[in-house]
């Protein structure tokens, strides 16, 4: 009994010497897996320490040092800054870090299983486990309604570019007097957690027809439960999403001034950093002589900057090896938003005559003969369901309607099949009713010039 006894603590004792105490539960964010600060490294023959004065992290052994800071989006790693795609986090009051790209900069390597959702981490003869079976999802970020007030605003800012009753939304302005016809679908707006802080930014961007947002016309946080603005872009000079908290920002001011520069939104920060700023200026009044400079600070001035360059060939290439590049961000257009605010939806589309039927509520205007058919479908009961005829004051830059028929209660059941003529790019009809709780609602009738379709666009009653 003895001997065997013997031979089971001697088998048991060399097992634990490979075979870490214990494993380490991960979390899947974003499609990267992050581990506790505590537990995987450790097991690895690393020390963790923890300065609460500075929400530092220091993971080190005597070849690697690694240090991981709270609120910053990369850590360094022997001296070197490393930005993976998912930051360093704290989770249920644990600091998080990502576990493939700390292991790997320190010569770690990773094995990752999909079945299972487990990692097993190699190191100098060592081996530390990661389960993320039972924490897969990310946790759910639903902060989007505290921006409605600044969508509304947008969206009427795009409608009434040339108004001046909102000082906000330069870029959105510009780009809606340009291209007034289609603006609604081509600004738009998109929720992401840009800074990594379990809560969405509002990006206000520019949309093409895959709806995807390529330029950034302005930038939203959240801080103390209230939407704050980080940036807005004019048409000339303008931010891009780089991907994780990157932005690239590029612009002119001239014929022979040019900006280019690298901006990350840091977690609890309500205004972007400069991380590189690349600008082209006249030297000293010499136009002819075009010098490249650089700074952090992200000012277009010689006298705090390092002439890097000499000429656009020299500016050229900064650009072609500048470490930003731009990615695109799902999107809604604007045409998209109010339509179901306080439950309401009216449907608007074209109506061919052959569709109609007893159940439709009939009106034409008296310039039918010229126009179209349009059928209107609430998702409810409507009271005084009215058709307008729309005047566009210039002086006080809004509409003004008059009711030209009252057709009742209007449900799914008995939609609405109006005729109307359309005439120059400004609506010349609406319509207008009031929900259960009375509340009155309005709107312009148009025609996309995006796409075609009937568009219905809110104004004043």
């Amino acid at each position: 009994m003895k001997k065997k006894s013997a031979l089971f603590l001697s088998i048991v004792t060399a097992l634990s010497l490979c075979v870490p105490s214990f494993c380490s539960e991960g979390i899947i964010k974003d499609g990267r897996t992050v581990v506790p600060l505590r537990g995987v490294f450790e097991d690895l023959g690393f020390s963790v320490d923890w300065d609460a004065d500075t929400d530092t992290a220091t993971v080190k052994d005597e070849e690697h040092t690694v240090t991981v800071a709270k609120g910053k989006t990369f850590f360094v790693s022997d001296g070197k800054e490393i930005t993976p795609d998912v930051p360093q986090q704290i989770i249920d009051d644990r600091f998080y870090l990502p576990l493939r790209a700390v292991s790997e900069s320190v010569g770690a390597t990773v094995n990752w299983d999909n079945e299972s959702k487990s990692a097993k981490i190699e190191y100098k003869g060592k081996t530390a486990l990661v389960n993320c079976a039972d924490k897969v999802d990310s946790p759910e970020i639903s902060n989007d309604k505290v921006y409605d007030d600044i969508l509304r605003r947008c969206k009427n800012v795009i409608l009434n570019p040339e108004s001046d009753a909102d000082e906000s939304f330069v870029g959105v302005r510009e780009l809606s007097v340009y291209d007034s016809a289609q603006a609604l679908q081509t600004i738009g707006y998109a929720f992401k957690d840009i800074n990594n802080d379990g809560k969405n930014e509002l990006l206000i961007v520019s949309v093409n027809e895959q709806k995807k947002g390529c330029g950034i016309l302005a930038l939203y946080t959240i801080k103390d439960g209230s939407p704050v603005c980080c940036f807005e872009s004019t048409v000339r000079s303008r931010f891009e999403y780089a991907g994780g908290n990157k932005f690239l920002y590029s612009g002119s001011g001239g014929a022979i001034y040019a900006v280019l520069g690298g901006y990350t939104l840091e977690a609890q920060k309500t205004e972007i950093t400069c991380k590189d700023f690349y600008f082209t200026s006249d030297k000293d009044g010499d136009y002819e002589d075009i010098r490249v400079y650089h700074n952090t600070v992200g000012e277009a001035d010689p006298a705090i900057s390092e002439e890097v360059g000499r000429g656009f060939e020299d500016f050229g290439e900064i650009t072609k090896s500048f470490p930003y590049y731009t990615e695109d961000i799902e999107a809604t257009p604007f045409s998209e938003f109010g339509e179901e605010e306080n439950g309401i939806t009216v449907k608007a589309q074209w109506l061919d005559t052959k569709e109609l039927h007893s159940d439709y509520k009939e009106y034409y205007t008296p310039d039918f003969e010229q126009g179209e058919l349009i059928s209107f479908t609430p998702n409810g009961k409507l009271n005084s369901f009215k058709i307008l005829s729309l005047t566009w004051d210039a002086n006080t830059e809004r509409f003004v309607s008059e009711p030209i028929a009252d057709l009742g209660e209007v449900d799914p059941e008995h939609p609405v099949a109006a005729g109307f003529a359309f005439i120059g790019d400004i609506p010349n009809y609406g319509i207008s009713f009031t929900d259960e709780n009375g509340k009155e609602y309005s709107y312009a009738v148009g025609v996309s010039g995006y796409d075609g379709k009937v568009e219905l666009s809110e104004i004043n009653p």
